[in-house]
């Protein structure tokens, strides 16, 4: 079995953007019942339980008893940006941890989860690697599950036989991401802002990189990064605070011994650039960037607003406002503050055809200059902070969503409250503070601008419709 396939790692389902939902994988299915959700509440006011187990492990937990079911996740600081020269080591390691254990090989483990209903997926981000399993409550099943999830993590094989085949998929997968021009535009730009910094280095790798690790190389990154002391347990669902204990210290009992690992070091300033890479195809794909903040920066909830005005999902941002349908330049334009621990950037992209790739350009700098100078309008801000409130509840709502808000927390050390006084933070500010905080972070003397398309003759952009009202 393809267990790199079976397990939806972040290996695979990264290839999942915009322009190719079809490489996701499939969804397994679910009882309708399973789908329902409580309403939402009208405050975030989520009953975190907090803990550390003898082992260093960082626990999380709400109890939820809608459903006969829980989620669990664990954090490690493990992610990419910790491969320490060596690119791919975390997603080689991760690919490889249920490829067997002492006692079981990969079918059986897959079928070991699949006889309790259970489901296990894993990932790896710059910063984090992540194994989440769902399970049923029930003692048989969660004895069973739990069971086997302490196995995979705490007893991984890492038999020489099954490398060759891991890393020969995660190679196809470097080489098949340089097909798509947002990839190869992320990418650079990570190179850029990151230069001598561990965010720099491919998140996957390279096929030279790749092809030189050694069993040796990731059961010495295992021991060092999935240790409990490097471990954020989150736990939501139908269980006690003495079931979750249990499931907790089993868990983290059953990692290598050891600390958590140092933060990494805070990335430098970069500066500003432009570059262009020649890709095949008629569409060009832009993407802008500046300096962000971090999670725990006083401004981002204002950020956060401003993101949600300039070009968060939907139609009645500025940026698809003017590229979409004022202007008919593309599908969709979006902003995106892309936060980690320490650092963060604000990214900007698009995509329009490579006859207007200078113009298109022009322009979005232009809209970013606009929009730091005057701000949003009165109406445009006030709806905003209803949608964020609206969407900060509903996202509240399911045991993973609540999950995904526990590891936020746990993983960047933010207070129990926080996501409600953020939402506080978001509701208290005016209108002319939130132009302060853009005028003190919307500056493009850093501004990094990547064009991935075609060199075609350039043409001015078309006529557009003007603005209503």
């Amino acid at each position: 079995m393809n267990k790199l396939t079976r397990t939806s790692l972040p290996l695979l389902l990264l290839l999942a953007c915009s322009a190719s939902q079809a490489l996701a994988q499939p969804q397994p299915f679910e009882l309708e019942s399973l789908k329902v959700t409580a309403p939402a509440p009208a405050r975030l006011q989520l009953p975190i339980e907090s803990w550390q187990t003898p082992q260093g492990s960082k626990v999380l937990f709400v109890q939820r008893r809608q459903l006969p079911m829980f989620d669990l996740q664990v954090d490690f600081a493990a992610g990419s940006a910790r491969d320490d020269g060596a690119a791919g080591l975390a997603q080689l390691t991760l690919g490889m941890l249920d490829e067997g254990t002492l006692q079981r090989d990969a079918l059986q483990i897959a079928e070991g989860f699949d006889e309790v209903g259970a489901q296990f997926s894993k990932s790896v981000a710059y910063d984090s690697a992540t194994v989440k399993l769902r399970s049923l409550s029930g003692a048989q099943q969660r004895s069973k599950a739990i069971t086997l999830l302490s196995e995979v993590l705490g007893q991984p094989q890492f038999a020489e036989d099954k490398l060759q085949q891991i890393q020969d998929q995660l190679t196809g997968l470097v080489a098949q991401r340089q097909h798509y021009a947002i990839y190869r535009a992320r990418d650079l730009l990570y190179e850029h802002v990151f230069a001598n910094h561990p965010y720099a280095a491919s998140n996957y790798g390279t096929e030279q990189t790749i092809s030189a690790l050694t069993v040796a190389d990731i059961r010495a990154f295992y021991q060092r990064a999935f240790s409990a002391g490097n471990a954020v347990i989150t736990l939501v669902g139908d269980l006690s605070l003495e079931e979750a204990r249990v499931i907790a210290a089993q868990v983290s009992a059953a990692l290598p011994t050891g600390p958590a690992l140092p933060p990494l070091p805070v990335a430098a300033s970069f500066e500003p650039e432009i570059y262009h890479l020649e890709h095949p195809g008629s569409q060009a794909q832009l993407l802008f960037a500046i300096p962000g903040v971090s999670v725990r920066h006083p401004d981002a909830p204002a950020l956060t607003l401003a993101n949600l005005i300039l070009g968060g999902p939907g139609a009645t941002s500025r940026l698809f406002d003017e590229l979409r349908t004022r202007r008919g330049l593309t599908y969709g334009a979006t902003s995106t503050l892309r936060q980690h621990p320490d650092n963060g950037l604000w990214a900007f992209s698009t995509q329009v055809q490579g006859k207007y790739r200078d113009a298109a350009m022009s322009l979005l700098e232009q809209l970013l200059k606009d929009f730091a100078e005057q701000g949003p309008s009165e109406r445009a801000f006030a709806d905003a902070k209803q949608q964020l409130r609206g969407s900060y509840l509903l996202e509240s709502v399911s045991n993973r969503q609540i999950s995904g808000i526990l590891s936020t927390i746990g993983f960047n050390q933010l207070p129990l409250d926080n996501r409600q006084t953020f939402l506080d933070q978001v509701q208290a500010l005016t209108l002319d503070q939130l132009k302060v905080v853009l005028k003190n972070h919307l500056k493009l003397d850093k501004l990094v601008q990547i064009s991935v398309g075609p060199s075609v003759e350039q043409h001015d952009l078309p006529a557009f419709a003007p603005a209503n009202g």
